[in-house]
């Protein structure tokens, strides 16, 4: 608005132009708006949000990012790579996956090992997108990064428990192929020699002593049956169980 004159140069009203800007300040909310979006995407999401340029350089990351390389600030981050926080290991796979991404402009997914200075191992499942500016060309990258570390854990536990169970089953196994040759050999010499001691008793035993033959058979057997049966449940086990088929009557 301005003043408007007459020939006399003096006040006789104003003079106002006026320009309709209510596009222009729905499209800043909408901007804000989305603003608003990302910062809270990139402060909130548990999983580590970061952009590249075309040497992997860091130019920003979320908060949990952030939190993981113990900065406070954007500005810390800003310029560094992977070889400024990580060792030289992971580091270099990572920049070299980055690269070939930008090169044939591919999505990478892939579990990645991630090796600290300290020697700590941390594990992420990792996504990986060229980045493009405005007329569509590869200016760097970005991905997103959840850490899968407690579940690796799990599944190394797991790991190493069915090994420790396998490894006890071959011991059991080998118990009991030593248990059948072992035990068995010497029970049937005693039940067999026991037997030959009956069958000559005329004459030449007592009661008392045949009474503890027959007890020496007796005990024998069912200890013989008892390994039988041992030796019946670890083919179950195996598998290795013989079928004989045969009509009931």
């Amino acid at each position: 608005r301005s003043p408007l004159h007459n020939g006399s140069n003096e006040i006789v009203g104003v003079l106002g132009i006026f320009w309709d800007v209510t596009a222009s300040k729905r499209a800043e909310a909408e901007l804000e708006h989305e603003r608003f979006l990302l910062q809270t995407l990139m402060d909130k999401l548990p999983d580590r949000i970061y952009f590249k340029d075309e040497q992997s350089r860091f130019m920003r990351g979320s908060r949990a990012l952030l939190e993981m390389f113990g900065l406070q600030r954007q500005e810390e981050a800003m310029g560094k790579s992977d070889f400024d926080f990580f060792s030289d290991e992971h580091a270099r796979e990572a920049y070299e996956d980055e690269q070939r991404l930008m090169l044939k402009g591919e999505t990478i997914n892939k579990e990645e090992k991630e090796t600290w200075p300290d020697g700590s191992v941390t594990w992420v499942m990792s996504t990986k997108m060229p980045l493009r500016n405005e007329q569509g060309r590869i200016v760097g990258t970005f991905g997103i990064s959840r850490d899968i570390t407690d579940r690796k854990r799990a599944e190394e536990a797991m790991r190493e428990a069915k090994e420790a169970a396998e490894q006890a089953s071959r011991a059991k196994s080998q118990f009991l192929a030593s248990m059948s040759h072992e035990l068995r050999t010497p029970l049937n010499s005693v039940i067999g020699f026991a037997n030959i001691l009956l069958k000559n008793r005329p004459g030449n035993l007592g009661a008392d002593e045949l009474n503890f033959l027959a007890r020496i058979l007796a005990n024998g057997k069912h200890l013989l049956a008892l390994i039988n049966q041992i030796l019946d449940l670890s083919k179950i086990e195996a598998h290795k169980t013989e079928l004989q088929l045969a009509p009931l009557v």
